[in-house]
């Protein structure tokens, strides 16, 4: 049976009907039927009449491609290859896990039954967590603004002949109709490095009622206690709690909130809080992620943690 994401995405006027051809059944797709990402980010026709099918009338659905979302495209591209060989054992090794610490889906139940479950990963990198899900019985799909990384993700997919659908796109513009998901999830991918009032909305117009948004990110206690002279975290607040937003690190640029303002941004959008896991790090925890924050630091205190928020039965998003 043909999908309604799978209809719709092949009926866009820049993505070649061959390329969503893998798209078409609710079940794992096998190589060779996707050999190529679903693109809406390259070779978009200036002279498009933007019709925004299945969006709500008004909205673009063009790429909002700003200069800032250009600079961490272009920076992830580059280091893409690096990053990868420091970490790609480390989360094949833990395909379902949340966070630099890899602590299971299975211990924390951010997600729950997953079997038969339409499932959308913002920033999906490698793919190794929409692998992962597609194993254990989901419907699932990743969207990530990264060609290279998408090109790792096709090379995990070839190696095992299991391939999700796999959308090269933005997280602050999805190429999918309303209510198209039961499930939108992220792990440390693009919630962290999209505009919040931008990328929460987006979130909420594709879920379908009651269903889930998790995002696993560094938390505000983190962001407020790294120490920008030394780059390295600090057991000192260090900086305006108040003033969180725009975080610039190496050429990335990255986006908190306050706690409140989070919940503020939910409710606007239909969103109710289900949880905030706040994840502490296993005593004998490892991680190549050693840079994010030193062991001793995440026994103490939270660097990351998990929004688990449902979209409300009298929601008009």
């Amino acid at each position: 049976m043909e999908t309604e994401v799978g209809r719709y995405l092949s009926a866009l006027p820049f993505v070649a009907a061959e390329d969503c051809s893998a798209l078409s059944a609710k079940r794992p797709i096998c190589l060779p039927a996707l050999e190529k990402t679903v693109s809406v980010f390259e070779n978009l026709p200036s002279n498009t009449p933007w019709a925004c099918k299945g969006r709500p009338s008004g909205r673009c659905l063009c790429p909002r491609k700003s200069r800032l979302m250009d600079k961490n495209r272009a920076l992830w591209n580059r280091e893409s290859d690096e990053y990868q060989q420091k970490h790609r054992d480390f989360l094949d090794d833990n395909p379902m896990a949340w966070g630099v610490w890899r602590i299971a889906e299975a211990e924390l139940n951010i997600l729950g039954e997953v079997e038969g479950v339409d499932i959308l990963e913002l920033g999906c990198g490698a793919a190794q967590w929409t692998i992962g899900l597609i194993q254990a019985g989901a419907h699932a799909m990743g969207i990530d603004f990264s060609e290279r990384q998408l090109d790792h993700a096709r090379t995990a997919c070839r190696q095992i002949e299991l391939a999700p659908p796999l959308v090269h796109g933005c997280a602050e513009s999805l190429p999918f109709p309303d209510k198209s998901f039961d499930v939108v999830f992220c792990d440390h991918g693009a919630t962290s490095f999209s505009q919040p009032e931008v990328v929460i909305p987006e979130a909420s117009r594709v879920l379908r009622t009651g269903g889930v948004l998790a995002f696993c990110m560094s938390s505000p206690l983190r962001d407020i206690c790294w120490d920008h002279e030394t780059d390295q975290i600090s057991p000192r607040l260090e900086s305006n709690y108040f003033g969180l937003y725009r975080l610039e690190d190496e050429g990335e640029t990255s986006y908190q909130l306050s706690y409140g303002a989070w919940i503020r941004l939910f409710r606007e959008n239909g969103l109710n809080v289900e949880d905030l896991v706040e994840l502490q790090a296993p005593e004998d925890a490892t991680t190549t992620y050693s840079n994010f924050v030193p062991l001793r630091w995440a026994r103490r205190w939270p660097a990351e943690h998990i929004w688990k928020v449902r979209k409300a039965a009298d929601s008009t998003h």
